[in-house]
């Protein structure tokens, strides 16, 4: 339950900070809310920020008048939100961390700054639960299970999805029917070239093109950042208040992939494959509160990855195989007169190879089945001042049924997890290797429709799932930190959900709302076993209560003008349940705020916009006992953007400039880790 942000790439002095850090991470308060079928709208779509009326899937919250397609009947309405490029374009944001900040059933940890360290986490669990798939290709780290989201490109995306519990289609792989899902696709695009300057020493740059060949359609993509991240805050340890610069967290990256896919008239089916890369250099950032050093700790992160896929449909039944290896390098470098020859380095090396087959077929109009098998099998070697080599292999299976109704759907799920690990490690403090496991999951979920009428459709949902996750390699072998008597992490989870919308000429509006609870067992933790030293345990018990609203409005002024308003509120209790005679005994979890709010207004007309938005974050503490020194004050986040597009020849120039908390105001995700302030970025696109 507990997400651990690279605990192996800092050095000891880290490693008391971040567990506490760890065990703050253990469940998540945000309610999903939102509701993405992905059909057609047989009205106009009800886009939260959309320039001008498109024929489409609504792309922040539940569709009204759907109407979907031969080639939808399988995908089922879920508990999801989703945003699309053209949207988060639109609003004031400047990388990956702002567009998740609009989902509501996501909450986002960083570092602080362009290309710092993000992980996701949903609703009452950790980042550990969040799988993470690009392209339908999943990003895996059986290290420490936390995928890093920071290398995305706004530019390069064209959706980013969250679905919690479940997922509209029947036939997906085993990975992605975990606790949640978080997707990201990415842009096709014949040609886009793109330019951006930004506060803190940022730039980027990066090019897409896509064109036909006789063999199928290849796309090809390169872009490339860096930051030098320093920028001042405020030090305030309750004693001490002055102004300060955060230095050494300078950021390089250089992002390259390649996409094929196989002309659609191929007889064989329908095929693609690719390379996905990302090549980091990352001066790591030191908790400001703990300590500064010059040199600092650096990381050296590179990353590739292969994949193809292979579907093909006939008549009632459909199969389809995928399959992915996967491999990175991460050399850790840390300077400091505490080692011996001023300094200390580790290398780790991960490799993970993937694949998945499975079938479904259709029995009538209403019963559909689909089985589908997963093997994964992670290696991780390290090198350096100790020395280990971990082995996991992972065999999923998935059993799924679904009735479909014109007015109400059911899905039931029976999941098979068995666990097979070996380790060869030199740590006399954490001798032996992981048990093998196994368990059955299940999920159960229902869609309904309760009204739908011309201008108007109401629905309800609800799920019920249960879920475990395996330890992770840092968890289990990790020096002085792991233990590798772990059992699996357990959750039960509950969602009940509604939605409604209407078309009324000028107007559309949407809105749903949800209520969850999770309750989570053996959660894992890390505790002290002497002031230097810290252990992880099943020791946690977690009930995450929560209520979840979100709501749209569009309303069209006049040809080629409207005006856009969207936003959800939160409120959710994540309360420690682990021991009465706890001093942290129903606490709210530290980084948990109770309260979280989002709203943004957009204005277009023609060529020419302007947006701006409001992010809130409630109270929150940086210790599960709430001391006095660890609370975290709520706060409010003031954002702003305007947009001006034009036709140049063949191409269009999108003009865009950006200011971020523009009340300057300071805050912190992390205890220590200050997040920039007052931040600006302007930026150009050509596309053809």
């Amino acid at each position: 339950m507990t997400d651990y942000p690279f605990p192996q790439i800092f050095s000891r002095r880290m490693q008391r900070m971040f567990a506490t850090a760890a065990l703050a991470m253990a469940v998540a308060g945000s309610a999903l809310s939102g509701h993405a079928a992905r059909g057609r709208l047989s009205a106009v779509a009800c886009d939260a920020f959309g320039a001008t009326p498109r024929h489409d899937s609504l792309r922040a919250l539940p569709e009204v008048k759907v109407q979907a397609p031969r080639n939808e009947q399988e995908r089922a309405r879920i508990a999801g939100f989703t945003q699309n490029g053209e949207t988060w374009r639109r609003m004031p944001m400047v990388d990956v961390v702002d567009v998740l900040h609009t989902l509501p059933a996501v909450w986002v940890r960083s570092l602080g700054g362009f290309g710092t360290a993000t992980t996701v986490g949903t609703r009452g669990l950790g980042a550990a639960h969040t799988a993470v798939f690009v392209d339908g290709f999943p990003m895996g780290d059986a290290e420490n299970a936390t995928i890093d989201v920071s290398p995305f490109s706004l530019h390069r995306l064209n959706t980013v999805t969250i679905d919690v519990g479940e997922a509209p289609e029947l036939l997906v792989p085993v990975r992605a029917l975990g606790a949640s899902t978080l997707h990201f696709t990415t842009l096709q695009r014949p040609l886009r070239v793109w330019s951006t300057v930004g506060a803190f020493g940022y730039r980027a740059v990066g090019a897409i093109t896509s064109f036909s060949t006789p063999a199928g359609q290849l796309q090809l993509h390169l872009d490339g950042e860096k930051a030098d991240n320093d920028f001042p805050f405020v030090f305030d340890n309750g004693f001490l208040r002055e102004p300060r610069r955060r230095h050494a967290a300078q950021t390089r990256r250089w992002t390259p992939t390649v996409h094929w896919s196989a002309p659609s008239t191929a007889k064989w089916g329908n095929a693609e494959g690719g390379f996905r890369g990302n090549f980091a250099r990352r001066q790591l950032p030191g908790a400001v509160l703990l300590y500064a050093v010059k040199e600092g700790e650096r990381m050296d992160d590179d990353e590739a990855a292969l994949h193809g896929r292979w579907s093909r449909r006939q008549g009632a039944w459909q199969w389809t195989a995928a399959a992915q290896w996967s491999t990175k390098n991460k050399r850790y470098e840390a300077r400091d007169p505490q080692y011996p020859n001023g300094g200390r380095s580790d290398c780790y090396r991960q490799q993970e190879s993937w694949i998945s087959v499975g079938t479904a077929h259709t029995l009538s109009s209403h019963w559909q089945w689909a089985y589908v098998i997963d093997v994964t099998r992670s290696v991780l070697h390290q090198t350096g001042e100790n020395e280990r080599a971990a082995e996991r292999t992972m065999v999923q299976q998935a059993l799924s049924l679904r009735f479909r109704d014109p007015k109400w759907t059911a899905t039931l799920r029976f999941l098979r997890h068995d666990l097979f690990n070996s380790a060869r490690q030199d740590d006399p403090t954490n001798p032996g290797t992981a048990a093998d496991a196994g368990c059955i999951t299940l999920q159960g979920g229902a869609q309904a429709i309760l009204l739908k009428k011309r201008r108007i459709e109401m629905g309800a949902r609800a799920m019920i799932q249960t879920t475990f996750r395996p330890p992770t390699f840092a968890e289990s072998y990790y020096f002085r930190y792991g233990n590798t008597q772990l059992h699996n992490e357990r959750a039960f989870r509950l969602n009940i959900g509604g939605h409604a919308g209407g078309d009324f000429g000028r107007w559309q509006w949407q809105a749903s709302v949800d209520a969850f609870v999770d309750r989570i067992t053996d959660g894992i933790v890390a505790v002290p076993i002497t002031p230097a030293v810290w252990r992880t345990l099943n020791l946690d018990r977690v009930l995450a209560q929560g209520v979840d609203l979100t709501a749209s409005a569009r309303f069209v002024c006049a040809t080629q003008t409207e005006v856009n308003l969207t936003g959800h509120g939160k409120w959710a209790a994540t309360r420690d349940r682990s021991d009465a005679a706890s001093r942290s005994f129903n606490l709210t979890l530290p980084y948990r705020p109770t309260q979280e709010a989002f709203l943004a207004l957009d204005f277009a007309h023609r060529a020419f916009g302007v947006s701006t938005s409001l992010i809130y974050c409630g109270e929150r503490w940086a210790t599960p006992q709430h001391l006095a020194a660890s609370r975290l004050p709520p706060y409010a986040e003031w954002n702003a953007a305007a947009r001006w597009k034009c036709r140049i020849g063949f191409s269009t120039l999108t003009l865009r400039a950006t200011w971020m908390n523009l009340t300057d105001t300071q805050r912190e995700s992390i205890r220590g880790y200050p997040l920039p302030g007052r931040t600006w970025l302007v930026d150009a696109t050509f596309e053809w």
